[in-house]
């Protein structure tokens, strides 16, 4: 069955182009994790410089922070979902990947470590399972617009037609997408 250009069809490919990329979001440590002793508050100062260091781009920095509060947690699974982040940031989608496995093994259900597992699975070319995460990434977080955008894309990049503008017109059907999209079009037009 052929695609129709519909309004609604329009508006979400619309959308979907003027899109960019953004980085992945950081998590901060649980309270239970970051202030059980003076190891943890090691843990926390050091995490969060990582975290600091991230946000400014300053991905080495970053990536010898969380080796650092890993070697002083390796139970934290939010220093390995974080520290994927620099992997994936630094186009290491293979150590990206086993570090959100990881995090998602200590962790199972760490919010959006599957939609990150998912999109760096999908750039190794991974998309059968890139398309497992996503989906799980949906199902535990519904309300989550990026992981409909970051599924259309896989379904785009198997040439399901279909299954990719579901997607995206579901994403853009969120009040905070159709938000974001607009704020991201103002700052990249200069637009005050």
């Amino acid at each position: 069955m052929p695609l129709t250009l519909t309004p609604k069809c329009y508006l979400a490919v619309l959308f979907a182009v003027l899109i960019c990329a953004t980085g992945a979001s950081l998590a901060r440590g649980a309270p239970a994790e970051r202030r059980e002793s003076a190891e943890a508050a090691d843990f926390a100062t050091i995490h969060d410089r990582a975290a600091a260091d991230y946000m400014k781009g300053e991905l080495d920095e970053a990536l010898a922070g969380f080796n650092a509060a890993i070697a002083l947690n390796p139970a934290s699974a939010l220093a390995y979902y974080n520290r994927g982040n620099v992997y994936y940031a630094k186009g290491d989608y293979i150590a990206a990947v086993r570090d959100f496995t990881e995090a998602l093994r200590i962790s199972p259900g760490l919010p959006y470590a599957n939609m990150n597992r998912g999109n760096a699975l999908s750039n190794l070319g991974r998309l059968d399972e890139a398309l497992k995460d996503l989906d799980e990434a949906v199902r535990l977080q519904p309300e989550v617009s990026d992981s409909y955008f970051n599924r259309a894309i896989v379904h785009v990049r198997r040439r399901e037609l279909e299954q990719a503008l579901a997607d995206y017109e579901r994403c853009f059907c969120m009040p905070e997408t159709i938000h974001a999209a607009c704020e991201d079009y103002r700052a990249s037009a200069g637009i005050d």
